[in-house]
């Protein structure tokens, strides 16, 4: 049996974004989060004039959660002038966009609006996060051959003042073979205190509906045990093969984001930790040993 020390404190817990929810009951979430998501949908009529809509809630809304970030969706009329006052009340009004909705942009910035693009539109190579920095967004979710150059990514994201977010439990890759290929990223809960280090907000994906179940899991995994005693493709949907927490060792992360995927952008190149590191968990678990950290 191999000894290591265990993560015995994590202090990103507030760094966390989910969908709003009132009343939640899952571990007091709306208190502990950094950052709501919200979908504000236009009621017919004019909305700032109609006595029946939803404008007064989500002025509430922002008027009550002004120590937080709030990210509104447009999930069907994109409505400026909503966004336009509620952004006069609170000082960290964020509009969360679909790839479809990039036209809105030149408006957005000429009204003094941050924003920026969900994790379908994510950075996955240099091209696209110099893209999304001169559309001017505010943060931006990364992807693929970036997330192995994470020193790099952020000292990058930074001077531009743009901070990187990040949803731990599935694959950050828009590659066809991400849930069987061996060098696909993979954030095990231990990695949090790492990760931390260059991501601004995490996230998790519970689908849509949004499972709090799931979510509530999830969460005590990452942010209050720092460890899961078991396979991760319990948490992690995109995993395809076997990766058993117990038997991956501490440095498994720490060496892949920065690491720049040399295997496949150098011609000839040898390196197959990631395939070593997936070796030694199978032999750890045909020789019945596991890594426990203290």
């Amino acid at each position: 049996m191999l000894l290591l020390e265990e993560v015995s404190s994590i202090k990103s817990q507030d760094k966390i974004c989910i969908p709003f929810k009132y009343s939640n009951s899952f571990n007091e979430v709306n208190q502990y989060v950094q950052e709501f998501d919200i979908d504000f949908i236009k009621i017919s009529g004019n909305p700032i004039e109609s006595t029946s809509s939803n404008i007064d809630k989500l002025i509430e809304f922002v008027e009550a959660n002004q120590a937080k970030n709030i990210n509104i969706s447009f999930p069907q009329e994109f409505y400026i002038p909503a966004v336009t006052f509620v952004n006069k009340i609170h000082k960290n009004i964020y509009i969360k966009l679909r790839a479809e909705q990039i036209n809105h942009v030149a408006e957005l910035k000429k009204n003094n609006i941050k924003f920026f693009f969900d994790k379908d539109v994510s950075a996955y190579n240099y091209a696209m996060l110099d893209s999304l920095i001169t559309l001017g967004v505010s943060q931006l979710y990364i992807s693929d051959d970036l997330c192995y150059n994470l020193d790099e990514i952020s000292k990058i994201a930074k001077s531009h003042g743009v901070k990187l977010r990040c949803v731990l439990n599935r694959i950050p890759a828009t590659a066809l073979d991400k849930g069987i290929n061996y060098k696909s990223m993979v954030y095990r809960p231990q990695d949090l205190e790492l990760l931390d280090k260059y991501f601004d907000c995490f996230e998790f994906d519970c689908g849509e509906p949004y499972d709090w179940a799931q979510y509530d899991v999830l969460f005590r995994a990452f942010f209050r045990r720092g460890k899961w005693n078991g396979n991760l493709q319990e948490l992690n949907s995109d995993l395809a093969f076997e990766f058993d927490d117990r038997f991956i060792i501490p440095e498994y992360t720490s060496y892949k984001i920065n690491c720049e995927r040399r295997c496949d952008s150098r011609y000839n190149n040898q390196c197959k930790k990631c395939e070593q590191f997936l070796q030694l968990q199978n032999l750890l678990i045909q020789k019945k040993m596991n890594i426990v950290r203290k």
